[in-house]
């Protein structure tokens, strides 16, 4: 997805927080959810059921960065992260890291 940017009038810190970047952000969080689903065994449904998606503000990785939309896919149900990252002796799947790829 690509934004159009006025390069003689680059606000950077400004765009990063503005409503179309926002949009944007979820779209791709919406297409990792969306894939994810697709991802989840589906005995019951409900991990895929759970699976939401959320927008907010936060600085970037590196210190001192600009503050910028950031995404995020969010498995509600409650055995979520026993299903994601494994548990007593059990692997877990990581089938949201595969979704994100």
């Amino acid at each position: 997805m690509k934004a159009k940017v006025n390069s003689r009038t680059v606000d950077m810190q400004g765009i990063l927080v503005s409503p179309a970047i926002r949009s944007m952000v979820f779209q791709e969080a919406e297409k990792v959810q969306a894939k994810y689903r697709g991802l989840v065994a589906k005995r019951t449904g409900e991990l895929a059921r759970s699976v939401r998606v959320a927008t907010s503000i936060g600085v970037g990785v590196k210190p001192g960065s600009s503050p910028r939309w950031r995404g995020h896919v969010i498995a509600s149900a409650p055995h979520a992260a026993a299903h994601e990252f494994g548990g007593k002796g059990r692997r877990g799947y990581h089938e949201l890291r595969q979704a994100l790829r």
